[in-house]
């Protein structure tokens, strides 16, 4: 299994938020903390499929590119502006699945 990690405050609630308006109710959610560069999951950390775990990783590495501060803005005017199915860093992530 590749290192996941169990999300902490405010990730855990942003996680949590998300799977309640944006997901069915058995899917594993998991997003990337931009200050330690991990993946994190609600509650115990899971094993994530190789899809979902690449993903994530590919936000880590635009993280990388943009950094940090500069992708947290970027990510939530692209969210504001496109919608999250539509903002560029997820259409991106999306192809590297």
């Amino acid at each position: 299994m590749k290192k996941v990690y169990k999300a902490y405050f405010p990730f855990n609630l942003i996680l949590w938020i998300f799977k309640k308006t944006m997901c069915s109710a058995d899917r594993k959610v998991a997003m990337i903390d931009p200050v330690f560069l991990n993946i994190l999951t609600i509650g115990k950390p899971y094993e994530l499929n190789e899809r979902h775990y690449n993903h994530e990783a590919r936000h880590i590495e635009q993280v990388k590119e943009n950094g940090r501060i500069k992708f947290i803005f970027k990510y939530l005017y692209y969210n504001i502006r496109y919608g999250y199915k539509n903002n560029p860093f997820e259409v991106d992530a999306r192809k590297n699945e």
